[in-house]
């Protein structure tokens, strides 16, 4: 019996099911998370059995041809809807074009969803391979379909609030009919003042998706190179622009798409953040053992249950131990049992019990990433892993911690240089990806028995002037007259503690209270905050 789906949508979810059935798309360079990503779909029987499974298609006059056209690439707005989508087939035949736009519907562009999106630079490509094949090594980009589309696209571009946010690079294929696209694009883009350039493929591709196939390393470094030119001239043009000509983007960002407030589960924190989290740099700073890891971790979990996507940077921790804090942390938050990290990590916690709250973890936990410290968690390494992660999901980025991320390779930086290219560099992760990004750092030994205060972060010039919210963790009412040794034992003592009464301070916030403080009581053996 034929399922039939009501509508493309749904219908293209189930196609995508199938793709395991054949390698048409790893055999041109795809990967199983592009595949997945893009909603790629396969029938065995074509585009007949197709049109029989889908109420929408139903007015589709069937074609003897139509069965030899079995790969379906969809379509998806700016909704994140597929309503339209394209046909290839693999046979061969002089009658039969390669790729087949929908019967019986206006022609709509291969990822048009882009033009609502955050990429500062979108790639445009003739086809949808080529398009996936860009797609493939982490940039954004869209595909007309058919260069005879290249004059309807800009029109559409020159019309839509949105395209004024972007620089496109329309990059055609490497034939006749390519060349005669560019030179028509750059007229075009000319007319219509749309923020676009043309750059042509090195000489012996014909195509983005067959260069990708051939050389997929000179093809990467190819794309990164007109990315970075692009993104550099965009950014010179927006200089150009008054402010009256991106009231329109304005409006579409701020009352169409606002920012979201992620809430740390900690009530007295959201209330004095404004609600939560944001998009920006946040810096949070402290003693050792002052449980800034814990906070940290505990305000992960708080949004992992919350379907947020977090990539933690544990540059000290493995990820056993972050799992194991967290089976502690949730055994004491949701029962009152009393267990240990070390417990759990040397098998004095039960198997059974492990078992139990490891169950609701695993659930939420697919949506947490933990890149333990090793050569690629530089900040550009960790730059590509937010720009896989943050292209169809809400994610927030943790990085612990500020003092001890590695130098970017071939750089020979000092303690100061390394921590101010790295802030500078995670406030441009949170910028460009539109995403909050929490750091820890650590303190200046000389501060550690004073309030918190700028003083207090080593390194601090970049972190006090580049992060948009700046805090700490500091144990309640301890500010001695001087440090003595009797002070020193009493700082000890505070440390040693298993239930720690501490503030959180906030130092510095761009967009809200400029200090505030929030009592907090640590529960250390438990790692948890209340």
């Amino acid at each position: 019996m034929i399922t039939v789906f009501q509508n493309i949508h749904d219908m293209m979810v189930e196609l995508n099911k199938n793709v395991s059935q054949t390698n048409y798309y790893a055999e041109r360079g795809l990967s199983e998370d592009t595949i997945n990503r893009h909603m790629l779909g396969y029938h065995p029987q074509g585009f007949n059995a197709i049109i029989d499974s889908c109420e929408d298609l139903k007015n589709i006059q069937k074609r003897p041809s139509y069965k030899l056209y079995k790969y379906v690439i969809p379509c998806i707005n700016e909704e994140g809807v597929i309503d339209y989508f394209l046909l290839r087939t693999d046979a061969q035949g002089e009658e039969l074009v390669k790729v087949l736009n929908l019967p019986s519907r206006p022609v709509q562009f291969f990822n048009w969803r882009h033009i609502a999106g955050n990429e500062e630079v979108v790639f445009v490509t003739e086809g949808a391979f080529d398009a996936l094949s860009i797609e493939e090594i982490g940039y954004p980009s869209m595909a007309l379909n058919s260069a005879a589309y290249s004059q309807k696209f800009i029109e559409n571009l020159a019309n839509h609030p949105s395209a004024s946010n972007h620089m496109f690079v329309f990059i055609p294929d490497n034939d006749e009919a390519g060349r005669k696209m560019g030179e028509k694009v750059e007229q075009l883009v000319l007319q219509h003042g749309v923020n676009a350039i043309v750059v042509q493929l090195p000489e012996g591709y014909k195509d983005p998706n067959e260069f990708l196939i051939k050389n997929r390393g000179d093809f990467e470094q190819f794309i990164k190179e007109v990315y970075e030119k692009a993104k550099e001239e965009f950014l010179k043009k927006q200089l150009l622009f008054p402010v009256s000509s991106r009231l329109a983007s304005f409006i579409a960002k701020v009352v169409g798409s606002p920012q979201r407030i992620i809430s740390t589960g900690i009530r007295g924190i959201d209330d004095a953040l404004g609600g939560g989290i944001t998009k920006g740099l946040y810096v949070l700073g402290g003693t050792p053992s002052v449980g800034k890891t814990a906070l940290l971790l505990q305000i992960a979990d708080h949004m992992l249950r919350n379907g947020v996507c977090v990539v933690y940077v544990s540059m000290e921790m493995g990820e056993d131990e972050i799992i194991a804090r967290s089976i502690v942390r949730n055994a004491f938050r949701e029962t009152g049992e009393m267990h240990t990290v070390q417990g759990v990590l040397t098998g004095k916690m039960r198997k059974e019990d492990i078992l139990m709250y490891l169950k609701p973890y695993e659930e939420y936990a697919k949506n947490f990433y933990i890149v333990e410290s090793s050569t690629n968690s530089d900040v550009h390494s960790i730059r590509d892993i937010v720009k896989k992660l943050a292209k169809n999901r809400e994610v927030v980025l943790m990085v612990d911690y500020l003092q001890i991320m590695l130098p970017p390779e071939g750089k020979f930086l000092s303690d100061k240089q390394l921590v101010d290219y790295n802030v500078t560099h995670l406030k441009k992760i949170s910028r460009d990806f539109h995403i909050p990004v929490v750091t820890i750092s650590s303190f200046n030994r000389s501060n550690y028995m004073q309030p918190v205060n700028f003083e207090s972060f080593k390194e601090s010039g970049g972190v006090e002037y580049s992060a948009d919210v700046v805090c700490g963790l500091q144990f309640s009412d301890f500010v001695p007259k001087k440090t003595d040794e009797k002070a020193k034992e009493t700082f000890q003592e505070l440390r040693a503690s298993n239930v720690r009464k501490l503030e959180f301070v906030i130092l510095k916030q761009r967009n809200g209270i400029g200090y505030a403080k929030v009592p907090l009581t640590y529960r250390a053996q438990y790692g948890h905050f209340e």
